[in-house]
């Protein structure tokens, strides 16, 4: 049985069932990590999880995986963004908080824990995470749109405005998602710039005509 193989042997079985889509056989035999898993060993074992699709227990390998003391940068940046593929939040700010322990100008961890702090309402967690990856030079246009409803918030209509060009100079013109889009035109909005605004929404419909939210923005 695939319990009693010796660990170094167990990552290529449990990544053969699971490609066999036999990952709950796999968490049914594994259902917790061997105390002398190896990283690889470990990662097959949260792909497996992944593949069963009970996002959940993922949540809980996840959480067992971050807990087992010192961690490669690239798992824990990997269990970090594996949370947020799968909706989980929690895991997810947990993963960029233990990253951006041991390397406090991560550019990714900084973002994703200003931008998850941003939709979860703690604004001024989000102020302070976003305030230092700027700083530190990060310009992704998500983060420098919340920077501007941050200003906003706090009525710095000059700030929010620097910060609502800069994102419409990191977007307008370049290949974008409609997701991207759909930013540009709410910073163009923002700008009271009109008719570029509608041009970008309509942009939007055309590239995903069933963008519910997007048609109501450019409706109002």
């Amino acid at each position: 049985p695939l319990r009693r193989l010796p660990i170094h042997n167990q990552p290529g079985w449990i990544v053969r069932l699971t490609n066999a889509r036999g990952a709950r056989e796999v968490l049914a035999v594994v259902p917790s990590l061997p105390t002398a898993a190896t990283a690889t060993c470990v990662q097959a074992w949260i792909n497996a999880h992944q593949a069963a699709g009970d996002p959940a227990r993922l949540a809980g390998a996840l959480d067992a995986a971050l807990s087992r003391g010192e961690l490669a940068e690239a798992d824990v940046r990997g269990f970090g963004r594996i949370a947020l593929a799968n909706g989980l939040p929690a895991v997810a700010i947990r993963a960029f908080q233990a990253l951006v322990t041991t390397h406090p100008d991560d550019l990714e961890a900084m973002q994703w824990l200003g931008t998850l702090a941003f939709y979860q309402a703690r604004f001024a967690e989000a102020r302070r995470w976003l305030t230092s990856y700027r700083a530190a030079g990060g310009d992704e246009p998500e983060a420098l749109f919340q920077l501007g409803e941050l200003a906003r918030r706090d009525g710095d209509a000059a700030a929010a405005r620097d910060y609502f060009w800069m994102t419409v100079g990191r977007l307008e013109g370049a290949e974008t998602t409609v997701g991207q889009r759909a930013l540009l035109a709410t910073a163009l909005s923002r700008l009271d710039q009109r008719e570029r605004a509608m041009s970008a929404f309509e942009a939007v419909l055309t590239m995903d005509a069933a963008s519910d939210n997007v048609r109501a923005d450019y409706a109002s």
